[in-house]
């Protein structure tokens, strides 16, 4: 029998769906009348910080008090030589702001339109209007946590792949490869070329979800690609098994020990390879477990969190309520506490428990317009 709550977010997508094609009638116009007025619309103050030839463009959606963690991101990226753009969609408080801007270059707030990508737009434009021609930019969301202790490792991947444009997972549906959009990497050729201009010249701001995510985060390094720039990423389900293949049997074994819940045989077959003292074949049982773990809609990263972080180098945290991150957390959380998982600052940890105690949420992602 069909679970209520699934029917109920059949009904909302199709919903989303509609309002999609509706809205996308009137995009252009829409987009047209917010470019006219931007410069009424958003208002832009600098902080402390200098402008370098490094840019991180940071998309928050903060409307109560500032959370320490992103307080900590901007000192992160700083310290890693970047000079950090904030985006709020929407207004910040009063003392929010004044927090920010000790830790930043630039603080932009703009009307709360087009979700994370009408705030990637923003930044974009903004650093046109400037006339800066940085050599690097990081476009990113408060969606995720950063693990501090991670994310230089990473930064240091994608900078040896040979590559335009990076970012973190790669998604495929339909013959379309993407980045996963709250992460991306781009390079002063990629931000030199006229797909990149063509692309956020071209964008419609729509204020649906899933128009966002078809036009937004499925079509951007798609269309970059197809415009001639070389785009990577740590990887999708493929690479995270043929780097798993790599690992030692007691990094596998880590990997499933901490892996988010599957139902069924699967777990059955999960719990019979943990309680079994490794022999010839424990290896090959394994990996073919994980490949038909991540044989359909399930994602490495969400999947096998800490595997995720310790193989892949991925040094992210999903802040989402939706269930399946709330089970990755749960991972994480019990990966610190064993040691086998980098122990985030102290105000990530009582963030990721205060969202732990929040209960899981069962409307998906692309329809929030915040985590």
């Amino acid at each position: 029998m069909i679970q209520g709550w699934k029917v109920r977010r059949e009904i909302q997508r199709f919903r989303q769906q509609l309002a999609w094609y509706w809205e996308n009638l009137h995009a252009r116009r829409r987009t047209r009348q917010h470019d006219r007025d931007r410069r009424r619309l958003v208002s832009r103050q600098n902080g402390t910080q200098p402008q370098g030839n490094r840019i991180a463009a940071m998309l928050i959606f903060q409307p109560g008090a500032m959370p320490a963690s992103i307080l900590e991101d901007c000192d992160l990226l700083t310290g890693l030589g970047y000079s950090v753009l904030i985006v709020s969609n929407g207004p910040l408080q009063p003392q929010a702001r004044v927090d920010l801007l000790a830790h930043v270059w630039r603080v932009l707030e703009r009307p709360n339109v087009g979700y994370d990508f009408g705030g990637y737009r923003e930044a974009v434009m903004h650093l046109w209007d400037e006339g800066a021609d940085p050599d690097e930019l990081l476009i990113l969301n408060d969606s995720v946590w950063i693990v501090a202790s991670a994310f230089p490792g990473f930064l240091d991947r994608l900078a040896a792949m040979e590559a335009d444009v990076t970012g973190s997972v790669l998604r495929s549906k339909k013959g379309k490869r993407w980045i996963e959009s709250f992460f991306f990497q781009l390079r002063r050729s990629a931000l030199q070329s006229q797909a990149f201009r063509d692309y956020w010249q071209d964008y419609r701001l729509v204020d649906s979800k899933f128009g966002v995510i078809r036009q937004g985060e499925r079509d951007f390094t798609v269309k970059l690609a197809a415009g001639g720039l070389r785009v990577a990423a740590l990887g999708d389900n493929p690479d995270f098994i043929a780097a798993l293949e790599k690992a030692s049997d007691a990094e596998i074994r880590i990997a499933l020990t901490y892996a988010a819940p599957v139902s069924g045989g699967l777990a059955e077959d999960r719990a019979r390879l943990l309680a079994d003292t490794p022999e010839p074949h424990w290896r090959t049982r394994a990996l073919a477990h994980v490949g038909v773990v991540l044989d359909g809609s399930r994602v490495w990263h969400s999947q096998f969190p800490v595997a995720g972080l310790r193989v892949m180098g991925f040094p992210f945290i999903k802040k989402s309520r939706e269930p399946v991150h709330r089970d990755w957390r749960e991972q994480v959380l019990a990966g610190i506490s064993t040691g086998v998982f980098p122990e985030p600052s102290t105000a990530v940890l009582a963030e990721m428990d205060e969202r732990q105690s929040q209960g899981a949420k069962l409307t998906p992602h692309w329809m929030a317009r915040s985590v």
